[in-house]
């Protein structure tokens, strides 16, 4: 029994949908390189999809709408269960378990996995970047407040300080066991998620592994369908058919387009330096401790530039509510409705 365990724990929107499906896609491959990556879809760790969010979810008890829950104990001491019994080095992932939340509960975990050899990888997004997608995800789902109003009164400051999130893990499962990688093009090998994570860990992609999709199907939703969305969520609609809706939405408006699902700068380059200024030095710290990095660089890629393009969002235009409206009249058959009461 090897009793050896690898914690993918995110962070979110750094290729771990993608990530996860892949793992997902490939066990029976990755079982002759000596890796098991543990069925999210079956058991009581994974959620609905390929991710093992259950672990995290049992301990900020934040069950969304999930159906099955289950107790702290029973989750980790089945994950502590499955290490002890598996040939193979056991893999789960989860990018809730980066999130702020679940660091009063580091010392648990590390009780529940204690006699087993941890490695703990994390991918890092610049702040600036990453605190964008972050809203955008929570647009789709219960994010009321402008992105002004939300950064200023909202957790994201917690969620872009991988110092604090960084050092606790290592507090308990031991600096040395932390392994931070930038997520930029330039910094993944080959400029590939799976190919760096596989590296990582000692192993490999081979021709027989089947890959993911190219489309994102969690990329980032139309700046009109985020406003609407936004509008949605202060009306308290919520649920997974009303993000399916969106979804279609953006299917709707952004048909015909050359670029889908093509990303945009919500705030200002004087916006994004601000932030990246406020982070710098938790990631020249970062850099220093956990990567060795004298010159503290953990982000290499261009920084914005006050002269950069950029123009504010000024609302849904009218060509927007006129496609929706004209899809929901054809799907829905309404304007008969109306022709049948005049």
């Amino acid at each position: 029994m090897s009793r050896d365990i690898i914690l993918h724990i995110g962070t979110q929107k750094t290729g771990t949908t993608a990530l996860q499906t892949f793992l997902t896609d490939n066990l029976a491959l990755l079982t002759k390189q000596g890796f098991e990556y543990l069925d999210p879809r079956t058991g009581v760790l994974g959620l609905d999809n390929c991710s093992h969010g259950h672990l995290a979810l049992c301990l900020t008890g934040y069950w969304r709408h999930t159906s099955h829950q289950i107790t702290r104990e029973e989750a980790w001491s089945t994950l502590k269960k499955l290490v002890d019994e598996s040939r193979h080095t056991v893999i789960v992932s989860s990018e809730l378990l980066s999130t702020p939340q679940i660091l009063p509960f580091l010392r648990f975990i590390s009780e529940s996995l204690n006699g087993l050899n941890i490695k703990v990888i994390i991918y890092l997004r610049r702040q600036d970047i990453f605190v964008q997608s972050v809203y955008k995800e929570r647009l789709k789902v219960s994010e009321r407040e402008p992105f002004e109003t939300a950064y200023q009164h909202g957790d994201y400051q917690m969620v872009l300080d991988f110092r604090t999130i960084v050092d606790h893990w290592a507090h308990f499962l031991g600096e040395e066991n932390i392994h931070v990688r930038p997520y930029e093009k330039g910094q993944l090998l080959n400029g590939d998620i799976l190919e760096d994570f596989l590296d990582v860990i000692g192993g490999e992609i081979t021709a027989e592994m089947q890959l993911p999709s190219k489309h994102d199907a969690n990329g980032p939703l139309s700046p009109d369908i985020l406003e609407i969305s936004r509008e949605l969520n202060q009306l308290d609609l919520k649920g997974p058919a009303i993000n399916k809706f969106k979804l279609w939405m953006h299917s709707v408006i952004e048909a015909g387009s050359n670029e889908p699902f093509k990303d945009h700068n919500i705030i200002s380059p004087a916006q994004r330096l601000e932030i990246i200024d406020t982070f710098r030095d938790c990631n020249q710290y970062i850099a220093k401790t956990f990567l060795n990095r004298e010159d503290g660089a953990l982000f290499h890629d261009r920084v914005p530039r006050l002269s950069d393009p950029w123009q504010q969002y000024c609302g849904v235009p009218a060509d927007s509510v006129a496609k929706i409206l004209a899809a929901v009249f054809k799907r829905s058959n309404l304007l008969e409705g109306f022709e049948s009461k005049q």
